[in-house]
């Protein structure tokens, strides 16, 4: 069953990525989960992540994407994430960002994120149906993990 959604919700992207005069905007909502963060100074030594980074600190996180908000969501996860950031001061950094979603991949690359409550990343690109995407993800940090709101269009 599950199996069969994934496959209509690929073959309707692939769909419209077929048809690009035709684009049109997808929003999807999910509450990401972390499940790892692992921070390096610039030599490649493990950081405890609990202290703020310095220049040329590395932090990467990685994670899964359950359906909904983190008040409401699915029970299982279909998306899963990682972040790499590069960071400049302990509140400036460059972020490459990946979303995998049923077989395909979104990037956002080379972002500049805010590091507050709430923030947003600018979809660069992405692989399979969002070869040709564009959009935002932007997220809201509830008590725990993420709520993101990802705006693509394709």
């Amino acid at each position: 069953m599950r199996l069969t959604r994934m496959t209509a919700v690929a073959l309707t992207a692939m769909a419209m990525v077929a048809a690009p005069a035709s684009a049109k905007t997808i929003t999807l909502h999910y509450f990401f989960k972390t499940v790892g963060v692992k921070f390096t100074d610039a030599a490649g030594h493990t950081e405890n992540p609990r202290e703020l980074p310095g220049p040329g600190d590395v932090g990467d996180q990685v994670g899964l994407g359950y359906r909904g908000d983190h008040n409401h969501h699915a029970k299982r996860w279909t998306v899963s994430f990682h972040v790499r950031c590069v960071f400049r001061s302990s509140t400036r950094s460059t972020c490459d960002a990946q979303i995998a979603i049923g077989g395909s991949m979104l990037l956002a690359n080379g972002a500049h994120p805010n590091f507050g409550a709430s923030g947003r990343l600018t979809i660069s690109g992405g692989t399979g149906v969002f070869q040709r995407a564009h959009g935002t993800i932007a997220w809201v940090t509830p008590p725990k993990n993420l709520d993101i709101t990802i705006r693509v269009r394709i």
